[in-house]
C-alpha cells in the first residue's frame, strides 16, 4: 500500500516566524503522479528531485497549495525531494 507522509517543517531561528509550515506528500511510494499539499508559506518555493547520488532529475516551483508532479519517466527506486533551501530532503519511493 501507500503511505501518507505528514511533516511539520520549521526553518532556522532568525528567519520570519510565519515560515513555519506543513506539507503532505502522497502517494509514497508512487507510480505516476506525486501530489504535494503545501502550506501557503511554501508556495513559490523551488523543488528539486534528486536521485541517490545527488543528480537533479526533475525541478520546478510549487505554484499552488496543491501541486502534482508527473514522475512516470523516473526509473523505480529512491529519490529525494528538496523544497526551498532550508528544508531537509523528503525520501520518495518510485515503483
Amino acid at each position: 500500500g501507500s503511505d501518507l507522509w505528514l511533516m511539520k517543517l520549521s526553518e532556522p531561528a532568525g528567519l520570519n516566524n510565519k515560515s513555519k509550515g506543513e506539507i503532505v506528500i502522497y502517494p509514497n511510494p508512487t507510480i505516476d503522479i506525486l501530489t504535494i499539499n503545501a502550506n501557503e508559506n511554501l508556495v513559490n518555493n523551488r523543488y528539486v528531485i534528486r536521485d541517490e547520488i545527488g543528480k537533479i532529475i526533475k525541478e520546478g516551483v510549487l505554484s499552488f497549495k496543491i501541486n502534482t508532479i508527473d514522475v512516470r519517466i523516473l526509473e523505480s527506486g529512491l529519490y529525494y525531494l528538496h523544497i526551498g533551501e532550508e528544508l531537509n530532503p523528503i525520501k520518495i519511493s518510485k515503483q
